[in-house]
């Protein structure tokens, strides 16, 4: 498992850190902070001799080798040094540190003297192979080749590697990955060797090419080639003022991909450290997937896959799921639970850390919180509209088509539609009323919550208008698609009793069962008492689940009260307030192993009829909201499960204030126009938002 951190990467940022281009452009610091340094590692370095310098003092490892007969230093050509210390140089307050700084170094000399390739009495091909058995024979997972032939755009210089693609075949298969220098003239191609897997594919999947990037700018090194034919396996990395140590102990800045290719091996090396596991294609496959696209988008012929970001490598790259659990993780989080609890998830789980297993099969113990996303502007809007629908108030037979008037039998199909994810849905369902003696049976099918809402008398007592009508019953949010029936029966004195059942054919939406008992008075008073209770089986109080965060049914009871009052002039008052509990059952096999909570909803309108022909409402409103309770988490860590739990009450209160007009014409089409100011919104302090909507519906 990828080790979490035990420092903060700043505390890297050393002189040694930031004079170094290839450790500060590459976010190197962020596998420091995890104790991750190279330790262990092993990198073969192709090159000219290598002098043991001070930044490379007990670092070189044994099982390397020279090939040309003159194979010493001089001042003039001490390449290999050079090369070395940027991949391992010691960590030690003097000159710089390599990448990997605590690694150790395998050196084969393939230059002599006079910094002429000369592999001696070896033939290339004996030479190469050579090399590939000793990296395998060595334990080391990465060979550093920080040169090549001068590129003149052809693959010329290639074919002598067809004798060498069972070699290089059985290093892949020893996971070993061969890193390329692009070279440095400046070339639309890269050097003939980074360019072999063009003719020769199978070795693709342990070849690196690496071209040089400019410190300074970010872009292009003017005299790196660029990837051309190998852009598939090439990658980008710092090419100028690279600090490192030649014989005499001396420090030079350096210009040139060799550095770049240098830069590369270490965070290899860094990677194969952390996942040992890795095959080299993969290996390979997380450095491009991770690294900043340049250029043109994606993969181009000047950048390959991109610049190196070794920040980045310690991050789930992939379809990630949780370790342990198989569920999925969304982009945008564990689960965006947000509805009565608001950000009650987000802040129970801060603090706690989840282990999670990338598309490479790395785990990783990542924060909590970072995967637990909150209201976003997708549900505000989803919930605006709904409050602009409900706002316009019942038409006769509510939002039904084909249907007579609340009093009499018929039957119709019906419709809503909400905007969804950006795009509309609509929910369609068909309902009948059948009239007896005594009182109305109605049934609807399909139509989600609303529909089973709306046609089944669940919204409104009689004919008054609830300040937010969607909020009448809010528990019943949870429900999907189904079967509801209600009937309504009148009793004495102005006394109505509707008693109704909702459900669904399968285990996925739910059930609901409700009874409200209504009084109209002479003096302009309605009121109406509900109790119910609702089984809700993929949303929780109304709030999707998802990524590890499904499985257990929940269970609510609540008790509403509205009231209505008509006053002179066309005014009317309505009040409305709902209390519930919640329960959800133990589930060992989700997130949220149980739940249970207090929560309650309210809203306060006042409207005026015969404004430009319409009513004109006001309302004050607070959606469903945990007040009090305990969420019970169970998270995988990687290595076990943490359970712990936390306070149900998010960080706020949500109030709406609305302002809205709505006006029904005789020949059935309606008009509704809303503006909403939302304060904490989504229960979530300090969030706010301003909306509009309008709503047109018209009967046929």
């Amino acid at each position: 498992m990828l080790p979490p951190r035990v420092q903060e990467p700043s505390v890297f940022e050393t002189r040694e850190y930031r004079d170094q281009p290839g450790t500060l452009l590459t976010g190197a610091n962020e596998a420091y902070a995890r104790g991750i340094t190279g330790a262990g590692q092993k990198i073969v370095v192709v090159d000219s001799k290598i002098t043991e310098v001070t930044e490379l003092t007990g670092k070189i490892a044994a099982g390397g080798f020279d090939l040309p007969s003159d194979a010493g230093t001089s001042a003039d050509f001490d390449h290999g040094t050079f090369v070395a210390t940027v991949i391992a140089g010691r960590k030690n307050e003097v000159g710089t540190h390599g990448v990997a700084y605590n690694a150790q170094i395998i050196p084969v000399t393939i230059f002599n003297t006079d910094g002429d390739f000369d592999t001696g009495s070896s033939s290339f091909i004996t030479a190469m192979a050579r090399i590939n058995t000793a990296a395998a024979q060595n334990g080391a997972r990465v060979v550093n080749h920080s040169w090549g032939a001068d590129s003149d755009g052809q693959l010329g210089g290639n074919g002598i590697f067809r004798q060498l693609v069972d070699s290089y075949s059985q290093a892949i298969a020893n996971g070993i990955v061969s890193v390329w220098a692009a070279g440095n003239e400046g070339f639309a191609q890269p050097s003939p060797e980074a360019q072999v897997p063009a003719t020769y594919p199978q070795l693709e999947a342990g070849w690196l090419a690496v071209m040089g990037i400019d410190s300074a700018t970010g872009a292009r090194w003017a005299d790196s080639n660029a990837c051309g034919v190998a852009a598939n396996w090439c990658i980008g990395a710092p090419a100028t003022g690279i600090i490192g140590q030649v014989a005499g102990n001396d420090f030079y800045r350096g210009n040139g991909t060799s550095f770049s290719t240098a830069i590369v091996s270490g965070a290899l090396a860094l990677m194969f450290e952390t996942w040992p596991n890795l095959t080299a294609d993969q290996a390979r496959q997380i450095l491009f997937l991770t690294a900043d696209d340049l250029g043109d988008a994606g993969t181009d012929a000047i950048y390959g896959r991109g610049a190196l970001n070794i920040a980045r490598v310690f991050s789930p790259v992939g379809t990630t799921t949780l370790a342990g659990h198989g569920a999925e993780m969304a982009a945008t989080g564990i689960s965006p639970l947000d509805g009565p609890v608001g950000d009650a998830v987000e802040r129970g789980v801060t603090g706690h850390g989840v282990g999670v297993i990338d598309g490479f099969a790395r785990d990783f113990l990542i924060p909590a919180g970072a995967f637990v996303g909150s209201l976003d502007d997708i549900r505000r809007r989803e919930r605006f509209a709904a409050s602009i629908r409900d706002l316009a108030g019942p038409t006769t037979g509510g939002f039904l088509t084909g249907l007579p008037g609340p009093d009499g039998s018929g039957f119709g199909q019906y419709f809503f539609t909400t905007e969804v994810d950006g795009a509309l849905a609509d929910e369609a369902g068909v309902g009948a009323r059948l009239r007896m003696a005594g009182g109305m049976l109605s049934f609807s099918h399909g139509g989600g919550a609303q529909g089973m809402q709306d046609l089944a008398g669940l919204t409104g007592t009689g004919g008054m208008r609830p300040a937010f009508a969607g909020m009448a019953h809010p528990f019943m949010t949870g429900l999907g698609e189904g079967l509801a029936v209600s009937y309504r029966g009148v009793l004495e004195a102005g006394w109505t009793l509707a008693v109704t059942a909702a459900g669904a054919p399968n285990d996925r939406s739910g059930a609901a069962a409700a009874a409200t008992l209504a009084w109209r008075g002479m003096e302009g008073l309605d009121l109406a008492f509900s109790v119910g209770m609702v089984r809700e089986r993929e949303t929780f109080m109304g709030a999707e689940l998802f990524g590890g965060f499904e499985g257990a049914t929940t269970d609510s009871r609540f008790a509403s009260i509205q009231a209505g009052y008509s006053l002179v002039g066309g005014m009317s008052l309505a009040v409305e307030a709902h209390l519930g509990t919640s329960e959800r059952g133990h589930d060992p096999g989700s997130l949220l192993e149980q739940a249970e909570m207090v929560s309650t909803a309210f809203g306060l309108g006042l409207s005026q009829e015969d404004v430009a022909g319409g009513t004109l409402t006001a309302a004050l409103r607070q959606p469903l909201r945990a007040e009090s309770g305990r969420l019970g988490f169970a998270l995988p860590t990687g290595t076990g499960v943490d359970r712990f739990t936390a306070a149900a009450e998010p960080s706020g209160r949500h109030l709406d204030l609305s302002l809205g007009w709505a006006r029904h014409d005789a020949n059935g089409t309606m008009l509704a126009l809303g503006v909403s100011q939302q304060f904490d919104a989504g229960h979530v302090k300090g969030e706010q938002a301003t909306l509009v909507g309008v709503r047109y519906g018209v009967r046929f």
